[in-house]
């Protein structure tokens, strides 16, 4: 199964760093590939998220059936899905098993099979933000980055309390191009949960779609405290520093993503750190 967290990540590794002119051969050929551990933020979603329920559930949301649905999400979306088909085979208008359904289906790739059951979800319960989530999710997996920072935008205006809906958004509107529009959610959803590696890396994404390395710079060292043992911050800050002529910064950064590289057994980005330690030296 692709994984979901890879995947966004690298929709927005790819804008933001084709927008990079050449600072450094690193940053040129920075690929999509980087994300070696993606943001564990996106992965604790689901599982924060499955306390959400529709005010108007014609069910006990924690009947076992249900909490036996969800407790697959993460683990078996497939088996998630067949219980919550199971769920609706009784209650063909449970808005809950629709929506949760909907994200589980976005977990094994079927997007259009999610968006149906997030627009089904909708319809039973107009006032309820996790429909437009499973959507905005579908539709940026889809890479139809407009309409899913419009699904964001719709579950804020019920929901302005939740956080991804920032961060997401903040990615899609980094994908087109917006890169001050990105900042400015990433910072939003910051001020709300200051340890959210996602927010903090897709910020730094919108800073290098602007070539802001100085700007971009605290949030690398924010994912660095975050995950000390990952290669991919140490990278980020590594073409910050080099980004800012901090030659002697470049190399630590550098060195020390190489042995966390090599720590997690991905051999290729270990390389093209140690390349760029030895270049730099």
């Amino acid at each position: 199964m692709k994984s979901l967290k890879k995947e966004y990540v690298a929709f927005s590794i790819a804008l933001a760093l084709a927008s990079i002119t050449a600072t450094s051969t690193l940053a040129a050929n920075h690929s999509v590939e980087m994300m070696g551990k993606a943001p564990a933020q996106v992965k604790s979603t689901f599982a924060k998220n499955v306390n959400g329920r529709s005010k108007k559930g014609t069910r006990d949301v924690n009947s076992a059936a249900f909490r036996a649905a969800l407790a697959k999400l993460d683990t078996d979306p497939k088996g998630a899905i067949a219980d919550f088909t199971k769920i609706l085979e009784q209650d063909p208008n449970d808005c809950d098993a629709y929506t949760y359904r909907g994200l589980a289906h976005v977990l094994v790739d079927e997007y259009d099979a999610a968006l149906a059951d997030a627009e089904k979800g909708s319809a039973l319960d107009r006032n309820w933000y996790m429909p437009f989530y499973v959507k905005g999710l579908a539709l940026m997996s889809q890479q139809k980055f407009g309409p899913a920072a419009s699904a964001f935008t719709s579950g804020i205006k019920l929901d302005s309390t939740f956080t991804d809906f920032y961060v997401f958004r903040g990615c899609a509107f980094a994908y087109m191009g917006n890169y001050d529009d990105a900042i400015s959610d990433e910072t939003k959803a910051i001020a709300a949960s200051p340890d959210n590696y996602s927010a903090h890396w897709y910020r730094l994404l919108g800073y290098f779609g602007k070539q802001d390395f100085k700007s971009a710079k605290p949030d690398a060292e924010k994912m660095a405290s975050l995950h000390p043992t990952w290669g991919d911050p140490y990278k980020v800050l590594g073409i910050c520093c080099e980004g800012l002529n901090d030659k002697a910064g470049a190399i630590a950064a550098f060195k020390k993503a190489s042995d966390n590289f090599k720590n997690e057994g991905n051999a290729e980005q270990q390389k093209l750190c140690a390349d760029e330690v030895q270049k730099l030296g």
